[in-house]
């Protein structure tokens, strides 16, 4: 085993366990997290990167500057070469670090406030009430073509302005631009893909435009008038930052509104709970995000020799902060951790779904409600809410993005 001065090991050189492929419904995915867990803080993955293991580990890389965004190395791993393309991945305004990041997250963070979540909620509600309308007279659903498909993507509009009939551009584009994390999916149709980011780019800087000459009281607008000190953002950021709202606003919270209406068909005694006390709705969306959410972690990358725990990763490492592991790990949730449970109080611990530190998900606020405002407009009017066949998963892409294809249900209308 290679060891370097002051006891540090290289990590090519440590004996690690070796993480398997998973999937969201792999029954045996958390009893070999829970190996793996048990034997190191960090493991092998197939592709030759680590996964980060343990609670206080992720976090700690997630606060640690040393260790930056790497999503393009993971696609590069994946098989894009197109430098055209990764120029332009991940989104200009997630790949920022260092003073870069600060200044940008200083200058839009108010715009994400909770109260402006909050502002957001009668519109959801006046939504959620036309889709659940619709599924009473239907007598039958898909959660995921009827629910998670159209309403996250209306929210994404109404917050920057974007009229109701280009919903339908907005969902093929984050479709198309998404296929990036389906491997070998997104390389066989790199071209519409490519395509589909040409598009958004002329349709967001024409909205800036619009919005500069005639201003209206959307997000958009906030972020245009943002200011600090003389200090305002260009056009270019505020592109990329109303791209990178639109696609993980409109993608990852599709993926999630499904992932908890599943978890909750899958634990009928849960469900049942919640529909008794509807006063459950924010911690059992907080366990839902905490037992299976549609971003298994993040990809880190080391540009330079970086030591931490003991452990020299050589420049051009690649590791994941495996959220799914962290948020299993009964030394911070407890003896009942693969047990799920709307009532769950956490205390003063979170879950790392949203991720940490200075990359903490802007939009959680948002996606919070949106969940929230999903399982208080159906729950009441779709009763004894149940299966009606199989659930469809999609394969798991780079980076462990979950999600599901179907979710067929069937109900008594109330």
């Amino acid at each position: 085993m290679a060891q370097t001065t002051g006891g540090a090991h290289v990590i090519t050189e440590l004996e690690l366990p070796t993480l398997p492929p998973m999937a969201p419904n792999d029954d045996f995915r958390l009893e070999r997290l829970a190996e793996a867990r048990a034997r190191s803080w960090i493991a092998r993955t197939p592709d030759g990167a680590y996964s980060v293991l343990r609670y206080e580990d992720v976090a700690a890389i997630h606060r640690d500057r040393r260790f930056v965004n790497g999503g393009n190395v993971a696609l590069r791993r994946s098989g894009v070469t197109d430098e055209g393309f990764l120029a332009r991945r991940p989104n200009p305004f997630l790949r920022s670090e260092g003073a870069d990041h600060v200044r940008l997250r200083r200058l839009v963070n108010p715009a994400f406030s909770a109260a402006g979540a909050e502002r957001l909620r009668p519109f959801m509600r006046q939504e959620l009430g036309k889709i659940v309308d619709a599924m009473v007279r239907e007598g039958r659903a898909d959660l995921v073509r009827d629910l998670s498909n159209s309403f996250p993507v209306a929210v994404i509009c109404e917050l920057v302005g974007a009229p109701a009939e280009d919903r339908q551009r907005f969902f093929d584009w984050t479709r198309e631009i998404f296929r990036v994390y389906g491997r070998g999916e997104f390389l066989a149709s790199m071209s519409s893909t490519v395509q589909a980011h040409r598009e958004l780019d002329a349709y967001t800087a024409a909205l800036i435009e619009d919005r500069r000459k005639r201003p209206q009281h959307y997000l958009l607008d906030e972020l245009i008038t943002s200011e600090e000190a003389g200090d305002k953002l260009s056009t270019e950021e505020l592109q990329s930052i109303v791209e990178a709202m639109l696609l993980a606003g409109i993608d990852t919270t599709r993926s999630q509104i499904g992932i908890t209406f599943a978890t909750l068909l899958q634990h009928p005694d849960q469900l049942a709970r919640l529909v008794e006390d509807p006063t459950l709705i924010p911690s059992a969306v907080e366990e839902s995000l905490r037992y299976l959410s549609s971003v298994g972690g993040q990809p880190r990358y080391v540009p330079e020799d970086t030591e931490y725990r003991d452990v020299i990763f050589p420049a051009g490492t690649l590791l994941f902060t495996n959220f799914v592991s962290a948020n299993f790990e009964p030394e911070i949730w407890g003896p009942d951790v693969n047990t799920f449970d709307v009532t769950r109080d956490a205390g003063a611990v979170t879950h790392l779904t949203f991720g940490h530190g200075r990359h903490f998900c802007l939009g959680n606020f948002i996606a919070r409600a949106e969940l929230q405002e999903c399982l208080a407009a159906l729950l009441p009017r779709l009763t004894n809410l149940r299966l009606n066949g199989e659930i469809a998963w999609k394969s798991a892409g780079a980076g462990g993005m979950w999600g599901l294809d179907r979710l067929p249900v069937i109900f008594d209308a109330g």
